[in-house]
């Protein structure tokens, strides 16, 4: 939620240029808000989440009507003039574009962490997941459609903000600040899906002995309480030390990372337990999971080599939790 703080605060100095500077200081205060908002209560933060989620979707579809709108479209001669980017130039484009894609769809299980939460998990969660997908993907390709039905390729792949750009071709510089308005609504509508699936993670962390007993504090609410300004208080020290594209870059990796080892995880088991209850089906179990755990490894490999900065930056941040998880291991042990 760091680096989308920073990115909300980048298009509030869009809209109102005065803030611009302030990106910092926005920041920390949109994630004190969205956590004293939580704190309130789950059904008020699933309220809010409704709600910005329904804003999301409805704006997200004026824009791609708007463009369609357009009647001239792109000129074809301009459609094909995109220039090749030579030798490690390329490979770094193309390990950022991933990195980039790859926290696009971040999200998509994230109805996991509320699975002890949700109503027959067995069914809904394997639904919301593939459902869930299946939207983004849907809206994605809306969404470029439309901006390719106004701007040619070559302009789509220079500009910063192509749906500005796209809009306030149609109709007029205005149209930068409606869209504005469209990213802000998006970007904090994640923030507050991760305002409410952090604090889940500090509370079965701290229920297996692995964090401060404190995390497991649940209020009549439904609220995590002390896992939730937690974890608000580490986002507030990273937005305030780290820009967006090193954190953004960063957690790409960590991402990946997760993948690769929630795939190792599937075979460890499977043959430790043979014999837990497994209500969800692994299809294509071992050779899908297994291709799906290669393609975690390469790409790990791909972001350390293409973009080594913010990939060095994830591995010391892991390196330095480890230990701290390696001593919380024995002393849940010692307990025990």
């Amino acid at each position: 939620m760091d680096y989308l703080a920073i990115a909300a605060g980048e298009f509030l100095a869009e809209i109102w240029p005065g803030l611009s500077g302030h990106e910092s200081r926005i920041a920390t205060a949109l994630i004190v808000l969205f956590a004293a908002c939580n704190s309130l209560g789950l059904r008020a933060s699933s309220a809010v989440q409704q709600l910005l989620s329904l804003l999301k979707v409805s704006m997200l579809a004026a824009l791609v009507l708007a463009a369609f709108s357009y009647s001239h479209p792109a000129p074809p001669h301009a459609s094909y003039a995109v220039t090749a980017a030579a030798g490690g130039a390329g490979f770094v484009a193309i390990v950022v574009s991933m990195q980039t894609v790859l926290e696009v769809y971040g999200g998509f299980n994230s109805a996991c962490y509320f699975s002890e939460e949700t109503t027959d998990p067995d069914r809904t969660l394997p639904r919301s997941l593939l459902y869930g997908v299946v939207v983004i993907v849907a809206i994605y390709l809306a969404v470029n459609a439309a901006l390719l039905h106004v701007l040619a390729p070559a302009e789509l792949a220079t500009s910063r903000l192509a749906a500005a750009d796209a809009l306030a071709r149609v109709y007029g510089p205005p149209a930068r600040v409606a869209v504005a308005v469209v990213a802000l609504i998006a970007t904090v509508s994640v923030i507050n899906v991760c305002m409410l699936l952090a604090p889940r993670v500090l509370y079965g962390m701290g229920r297996d002995g692995l964090f401060v007993s404190s995390g497991t504090f649940v209020t009549r609410q439904g609220v995590p309480l002390a896992g939730l300004w937690l974890s608000a208080a580490g986002a507030l020290v990273v937005a305030n030390v780290g820009g967006f594209d090193t954190l953004y870059t960063a957690a790409a990796f960590l991402n990946a990372g997760e993948y690769l080892l929630c795939g190792a995880a599937l075979f460890v088991l499977r043959r430790r337990e043979p014999e837990l209850r497994r209500p969800y089906r692994a299809f294509g179990y071992p050779w899908v999971p297994g291709l799906a755990l290669i393609l975690a490894a390469v790409l790990l490999v791909a972001f350390v080599l293409g973009n080594s900065g913010p990939s060095l930056l994830a591995i010391a941040v892991v390196a330095v939790a480890y230990p701290l998880f390696s001593l919380a291991r024995r002393r849940r042990s010692r307990a025990g």
